[in-house]
């Protein structure tokens, strides 16, 4: 399975702020120092994609 998340329909990249974090059944976006005027001012949008 891949996992792609968007925010305003940009991809974010795995790096020091964002990380994908898999979980038994879920995958949640960690972000580390969410600023309100950053992060919150948009659409942010996960895409999973199972590889066959």
């Amino acid at each position: 399975m891949t996992v792609q998340w968007y925010h305003n329909g940009q991809p974010l990249v795995n790096a020091h702020r964002f990380r994908t974090m898999p979980g038994f059944g879920y995958v949640a976006l960690g972000i580390l120092y969410a600023f309100p005027r950053i992060v919150a001012s948009g659409p942010m949008l996960c895409e999973m994609n199972s590889v066959s």
